[in-house]
């Protein structure tokens, strides 16, 4: 279970502090990451592959935080498009995505 806040406009979030930023957060089964896409709007998704219960995903070396990828499977998922896969992957499900609330600076993710 997830369940936390967090400031994104803070120094301590720098990652998040403009758009298109991440930063990897503890939580769920093997972390959570989240992405800013719009100054108000962000997306929160558990790390673990669907392809591999057993691999975190990360960034992509080339898109940041457009695109999540399992280092193993290699599929790459799109976060502004409610975690799903790109075409040729090794599943066809998206990244587990948590619910966020953004309001008077504060993020939910839940």
């Amino acid at each position: 279970m997830t369940n936390f806040e967090i400031y994104p406009n803070d120094a301590y979030y720098a990652g998040l502090n403009n758009v298109g930023g991440y930063m990897y957060l503890t939580g769920g089964h093997r972390g959570v990451v989240v992405v800013r896409l719009a100054y108000d709007q962000f997306v929160a998704f558990e790390r673990t592959c669907p392809a591999d219960s057993t691999t975190a995903v990360v960034a992509s070396s080339d898109w940041g935080g457009q695109l999540l990828e399992c280092p193993v499977c290699h599929t790459l998922f799109v976060t502004s498009n409610d975690g799903l896969p790109l075409d040729g992957g090794a599943t066809t499900c998206p990244l587990y995505q948590y619910s966020t609330s953004y309001s008077g600076g504060v993020l939910m993710v839940y």
